[in-house]
């Protein structure tokens, strides 16, 4: 299942869990629900705000992004944000990011993901995921 919405607080958005964290199994602060509204609320234009959301009705996995133009997004992070990654809940959240990632194919070009932290586990997770579906 994948889900677009408007605005990272948009009535329909399946809301990035409590319990969600990076790959490593940590949460980080710049992976909460609360930093992604702070951002889109005083950052970022309201309606270039997404989050895109996959889940197989276990797992959950939520990538805040910023539509930068028609087939282009970059992710929903400033100079602020130490590190930033696919938030999740386990299990299999390797599986549903690469659904994300190949729902997102569908409609959009180029994807730039920065700043992604190897050490949380964000790195090799987002990379695996997009070349598993395609990209």
């Amino acid at each position: 299942m994948y889900m677009p919405v408007n605005s990272l607080n948009h009535a329909n958005a399946v809301p990035i869990a409590a319990s969600a964290a990076r790959p490593d199994g940590r949460i980080s602060p710049f992976a909460r629900a609360e930093w992604f509204d702070l951002l889109a609320a005083h950052c970022f234009d309201p309606a270039a705000v997404a989050t895109v959301h996959a889940s197989d009705g276990h797992a959950h996995v939520w990538l805040p992004l910023v539509r930068t133009g028609p087939a282009t997004c970059r992710a929903a992070a400033n100079w602020y944000s130490f590190s930033y990654g696919p938030v999740g809940t386990p299990p299999a959240v390797a599986a549903a990011l690469t659904a994300l990632a190949a729902e997102l194919r569908r409609d959009t070009a180029r994807v730039t993901l920065a700043p992604v932290s190897a050490r949380d586990g964000s790195l090799p997770a987002l990379t695996a995921a997009f070349r598993a579906a395609g990209w």
